[in-house]
C-alpha cells in the first residue's frame, strides 16, 4: 500500500517540528478517472499514461497534449494538493 505524507509548515508539535500530514491509498481521489473525463493524447498510450500519471503522482507539472476540434493543444496540468492525488 501507498502512502502520501506532506508537511504541515503552518503547525508545529511540541518538539517545534512542523506536522506530518498522511494520507492513505484510497484517501478518496481517483487520478486516472479524472484523467480520462478529458481528451489527453497521452492517454491513449500505456506507456506515455503511465509516465504521465506517476509523475503526476509525485506532485510534478506534467505537458499534456489536449485534442480540441482536430487541434492539439499543449498545456501543463498536475496535482494542486497531494492529499489529494492518487497512488
Amino acid at each position: 500500500m501507498t502512502n502520501r505524507l506532506q508537511m504541515d509548515f503552518k503547525q508545529t508539535d511540541t518538539s517545534g517540528n512542523f506536522k506530518i500530514n498522511q494520507y492513505h491509498q484510497n484517501y478518496g481521489y481517483d487520478l486516472e478517472a479524472t484523467l480520462s473525463k478529458h481528451p489527453i493524447k497521452e492517454l491513449e498510450t500505456p506507456k506515455y499514461k503511465e509516465d504521465l500519471m506517476d509523475s503526476m503522482k509525485k506532485g510534478n507539472l506534467q505537458s499534456a497534449t489536449f485534442l480540441k476540434d482536430g487541434n492539439e493543444i499543449k498545456q501543463y496540468i498536475g496535482c494542486a494538493n497531494l492529499a489529494w492525488s492518487s497512488s
